[in-house]
């Protein structure tokens, strides 16, 4: 069987960027819809309930923190060093996209959906990935803990070297996942979703109590 982490996972098909001078009135008057800009170091500010769309953009230390952006549309972008903590993607559709080295503390991703989608070097504490489906989606140096993974459907998903400690996969399946060089201390599920997943043979004591299993150290 070959490691998850061998799967090749699309990068964003960013062809072009029209202009690096972005002022935030092109989300009135483009009705929330970007294409093709590189954005820096500028603060969102989306309280409204407006259907967003980004396309082929580039965004560099931009502050999305406590942004509404529900039911947003997001392919073929990169985020570096950008925030996005407690922002509400709930019920977003995400294609082709990074986020490499950002915040993402609390953010909503609940009932959205990931395809083609890399986490880099990011914090993801709290996070909320409930009743999502990710498709081809890696998580590289990554520190998810305390996050909610419960309820989803997860087909070739990467965790390479993360903290997974507390984190919820209730109802979750693992089956074929790759968790042997993650921490998955204290991780919260029934038992069942471990079926079929990888572990290192250290991660037994983490996975044995799911399975009634009593281990004793006769030294």
């Amino acid at each position: 069987m070959s490691s998850l982490k061998e799967i090749d996972i699309i990068k964003p098909k960013i062809k072009r960027v029209l202009d690096e001078n972005f002022e935030m009135d092109l989300l009135l008057t483009n009705d929330g819809y970007l294409c093709d800009f590189k954005i820096v170091d500028v603060t969102f500010d989306i309280e409204d309930e407006k259907r967003y769309k980004f396309d082929g953009c580039y965004f560099y230390n931009v502050d999305f923190s406590e942004s509404f952006l529900e039911k947003a549309e997001i392919i073929d972008c990169i985020f570096e060093k950008c925030d996005l903590s407690n922002a509400n993607l709930s019920k977003s559709n995400i294609y082709r996209v990074i986020f490499k080295n950002s915040k993402l503390l609390g953010v909503d991703f609940t009932d959205s959906v990931h395809k083609n989608v890399s986490f880099e070097d990011s914090m993801i504490k709290y996070a909320n990935f409930a009743y999502s489906n990710l498709n081809l989606v890696s998580f590289k140096d990554c520190d998810i803990q305390n996050s909610y993974l419960n309820d989803s459907n997860v087909d070739k998903v990467i965790f390479d070297n993360c903290n997974l400690n507390l984190t919820d996969f209730h109802n979750t399946s693992l089956k074929n996942i790759d968790l042997s060089n993650n921490n998955i201390e204290d991780i919260k599920l029934e038992g069942s979703e471990l079926k079929g997943a990888i572990v290192s043979l250290s991660q037994t004591m983490d996975v044995a109590r799911f399975l009634g299993i009593v281990i004793k150290d006769n030294y």
